[in-house]
Formats: structure tokens, C-alpha cells, sequence
């Protein structure tokens, strides 16, 4: 009898799957061909937790590389996308601990620490930031909130 992720598991995972089980014999074509594929989203996933896309592109190399480093561990239970995006959240998490500081981003541009009260900040903004303020403080929201929610 098949076994029963095999005959429910949709193309995307079974390619996934092929891919990550010829990384794993060294082809490392295999798992170049996984890194491309998930590239755009693990940089994505990065820049939003740090705010930074030199760091998110360093982060999202680190998380492709510890699971390079641990294919051996990687059980087919979820989707290899699921599992890589999990790496690639503990790496931010990691990241944000070992420098206590990292937010979205670390000054707004101006200056300004981000972790200055947000009257201080604004107190000092040029005339320049007039032209995009429903951006910045939809930013500012979005920062705000993706903060709490990873503390959480």
C-alpha cells in the first residue's frame, strides 16, 4: 500500500521532497535549485523581522546555510518551505537577541534612534519629511506592531 503523504501531498511538496532527498545524497545542484526558489521569500521574511535589507540578505544566507548544515534533520512532516521558514525565524530571532536593539530599524533615517519617544523624533524631522508622512507613520504602525506581536 502507498504510503499516505505520498498520495495526498500536492506537486509543489513532492518536487520539495525530490529536491531535499538529492541534497542529501550531495548533489548540491539539488539544493541550489531549493535556495532559488525560496530565496525572495526567506529575504522577505528577514527584512520584515530586522528592517534592514543588508542584514535581512545576511540573515536569509545564515538560514539557508543552517539548513543546509541540518538536511540530515528534516522529517517530510511539514512542507521544506514551512521547516526553512522556522530556521530562518529563529535566525532572526537569534540575531535580535544577541544585539538587543534590533527593531525594524534601528533610526528612522533622520537620525533618529527609533527607540527614542516618538515626540523626540519628530521633533527634529526636516521639512523633507513632509512629503511622505502618511508613509512614515504607516511604517511606524507596522513596526509597531510587528514588535509586539514578536515578543509576544
Amino acid at each position: 500500500m502507498a504510503d499516505k503523504s505520498s498520495t495526498t501531498a500536492s506537486p509543489l511538496a513532492l518536487e520539495d521532497a525530490l529536491l531535499v532527498r538529492q541534497a542529501r545524497d550531495g548533489d548540491t545542484g539539488a539544493f541550489g535549485r531549493l535556495v532559488a526558489k525560496y530565496q525572495d521569500r526567506v529575504v522577505n521574511l528577514c527584512w520584515r523581522m530586522c528592517g534592514n535589507v543588508d542584514e535581512a540578505q545576511d540573515l536569509a544566507q545564515e538560514a539557508f546555510l543552517h539548513a543546509l548544515r541540518k538536511l540530515d534533520l528534516y522529517r517530510f512532516e511539514a512542507s521544506f518551505y514551512t521547516w526553512l521558514f522556522r530556521i530562518a525565524i529563529n535566525e532572526c530571532l537569534s540575531h535580535r537577541r544577541k544585539h538587543k536593539r534590533v527593531v525594524l530599524s534601528l533610526h528612522d533615517g533622520d537620525g533618529h534612534w527609533m527607540d527614542e519617544p516618538r515626540d523626540q523624533r519628530l521633533s527634529g524631522q526636516e521639512s523633507s519629511d513632509a512629503q511622505e508622512p502618511l508613509a512614515r507613520l504607516t511604517a511606524r504602525e507596522m513596526q509597531d506592531e510587528l514588535v509586539a506581536a514578536i515578543e509576544r
